[in-house]
C-alpha cells in the first residue's frame, strides 16, 4: 500500500545520514548481509515459530536445516537455508556443518537474511552492498492482521456482529495468499481469543519477521515479547504501552515538555 523508494546508485556520500539532493540509498543489505558484516540474524524463536525445529541460544540449530525442511513458505521467503541458491542460482548458502557439495563451508549454522537482499540478484559484497529495494511501509497483510487481531479482542473469533470479516477469516486471506490451509480448515482449531491471539502471533512473526509490525504487535501484546526474546520479560513493557511523543512536537508545542514524554522514552 505504501512503500519507501531507495535508489541503488545515487544520494551522495553511502555513510552519510543524509543523500544529498538525489534518491536516498538502503544499507540494509550492508548490516544484514551475510557476504558483509551480518550484524544481524534472525533469532532462535523466529527460527523455531517457522517451524526448522529446535535451536540452541548460542550456536544455532542442533542439525543442519535445509531449505527442503522447511514447509512454511513465507519462511524461505525470509531468511537463506543451508543449500539455498542465490546470484541468479549461480551461487549456493552454505554453513559449517553442510557444504552442499560445494567444498566450501562459509557460514555458521544460523539462516542468514534474504528478505530485502539483493542477493537474489548479484552477490554484492564490499562497498557495493547498498541496495535499492524500496522498504514496504504498510502492506495489505499489516491491514488484514491488525484488523483480525481488533475482532479477536473484541470476540470477534469465527462469527461477528459488525461489519468486518472475524479475526479467522482475516487471517486466512493472509494464509491463502501463500497457499496455506486456513484455520480451522486443516490448519488447527481456532475458537477463543487466546486461541486468536497465539495464530496471530504466529502470523506476525512469519510475515514480519524484520519488519516494524512484528515489533509493535509486541507491543501491543507484551506477553509474547518474552515468547520471542525470553531475555525481554513482558513485565518490562508498560501496559497499556503507549507510543512516543514526536521530538518535534514537543519542541514546538509550549505546552508540553520533555517530562512529559511516554514511559520508556
Amino acid at each position: 500500500i505504501f512503500e519507501v523508494q531507495f535508489s541503488q546508485s545515487s544520494g551522495g556520500s553511502p555513510w552519510s545520514q543524509q543523500g544529498g539532493d538525489g534518491s536516498n540509498r538502503t544499507f540494509r543489505n550492508q548490516e544484514y548481509g551475510f557476504l558483509q558484516w551480518r550484524n544481524v540474524t534472525a533469532s532462535r524463536s523466529v527460527l523455531e515459530e517457522m517451524g526448522v525445529g529446535q535451536f540452541d541460544d548460542n550456536t544455532g540449530p542442533q542439525t543442519s536445516a535445509t531449505v527442503n525442511d522447511v514447509a512454511e513458505p513465507r519462511a524461505t521467503h525470509t531468511v537463506y537455508f543451508a543449500c539455498d541458491t542465490y546470484n541468479e542460482g549461480n551461487d549456493v548458502y552454505t554453513t559449517a556443518s553442510n557444504d552442499c557439495g560445494t567444498g566450501t563451508n562459509a557460514n555458521d549454522e544460523r539462516p542468514s537474511w534474504k528478505k530485502y537482499q539483493v542477493y537474489y540478484r548479484e552477490a554484492r559484497t564490499g562497498n557495493a552492498a547498498n541496495s535499492g529495494i524500496n522498504f514496504r511501509e504498510l502492506r495489505y497483510a499489516e491491514v488484514l492482521l491488525g484488523l483480525a487481531e481488533a475482532q479477536a479482542k473484541l470476540g470477534n473469533i469465527t462469527s461477528s456482529g459488525n461489519a468486518s470479516d472475524p479475526a479467522v477469516d482475516l487471517m486466512n486471506q493472509v494464509r491463502d495468499r501463500v497457499n496455506l490451509d486456513g484455520y480451522n480448515d486443516g490448519a488447527g482449531a481456532v475458537s477463543s481469543e487466546s486461541d486468536a491471539m497465539d495464530a496471530l502471533y504466529h502470523e506476525f512473526v512469519l510475515e514480519f519477521t524484520g519488519e516494524p509490525p512484528l515489533f509493535n504487535f509486541l507491543l501491543r501484546n507484551p506477553s509474547y515479547l518474552e515468547q520471542l526474546n525470553p531475555n525481554a520479560p513482558a513485565s518490562s513493557v508498560p501496559s497499556p504501552y503507549l507510543l512516543p511523543i514526536p521530538i518535534e512536537e514537543i519542541e514546538n508545542n509550549p505546552d508540553i515538555s520533555s517530562g512529559d514524554q511516554n514511559p520508556g522514552y
